[in-house]
């Protein structure tokens, strides 16, 4: 588990140093999808929505790695990723 938070800090220390947004949000994302698990991996019980939020922040991976980027549809995902990590962060235990 410290591995995967450890993984995420790094996505998110890449962010940082990306030299486009592209690269930047797509960096964002993958350390989303790592915390997210982390998280997950914290409770006895995990909410079966934390699977979800992970599924959004791999498709606001996919939206920047297409022929065509669409950060907007990235944002997208990444806003409903982070909406369910929120409810099944609250409704675990």
């Amino acid at each position: 588990m410290t591995s995967t938070f450890d993984m995420a800090i790094d996505h998110f220390s890449r962010s940082q140093q990306a030299t486009t947004n592209e690269e930047r949000v797509l960096q964002i994302a993958n350390g989303l999808q790592l915390f997210c698990a982390a998280v997950q991996r914290q409770h006895h019980h995990p909410d079966a929505m934390f699977q979800m939020a992970m599924d959004h922040f791999w498709r606001a991976q996919e939206a920047l790695m297409k022929s065509i980027p669409s950060p907007e549809e990235c944002l997208l995902q990444i806003a409903n990723g982070l909406q369910l990590f929120c409810a099944a962060t609250k409704r675990s235990r």
